[in-house]
């Protein structure tokens, strides 16, 4: 995405005047990973960051659907942490456990 394209965006959402900060502590490396991608896009990780809440301030959605987990998921999920579950050494072996049950 281009400056222009987000000055565009950020136009129709409307200026809104900047009048609190926001810290946030992120690992460095993912910092300079997402800091070469989003330059890419012509974005900064601060156009990012200020994106986000706008976005789910003004269209009340997230940039992905979250969901609560159902209760099957979550009871997989307490599993796994608990060290239950199936464990597999290689993708081949999961493959063949997975096609086994067809």
């Amino acid at each position: 995405m281009s400056r222009h394209i987000v000055s565009i965006l950020i136009e129709e959402i409307t200026i809104l005047a900047a009048d609190t900060v926001v810290h946030v502590r992120i690992d460095g490396q993912v910092k300079e990973e997402a800091t070469q991608v989003l330059s890419e896009m012509g974005l900064s990780v601060a156009d990012a960051l200020w994106l986000l809440p706008v976005r789910v301030a003004t269209e009340k959605v997230f940039l992905f659907d979250v969901k609560i987990p159902n209760t099957v998921t979550l009871k997989a999920m307490n599993e796994a942490v608990n060290g239950g579950g199936t464990s597999y050494s290689s993708v081949d072996e999961l493959m063949a456990d997975l096609n086994a049950d067809n």
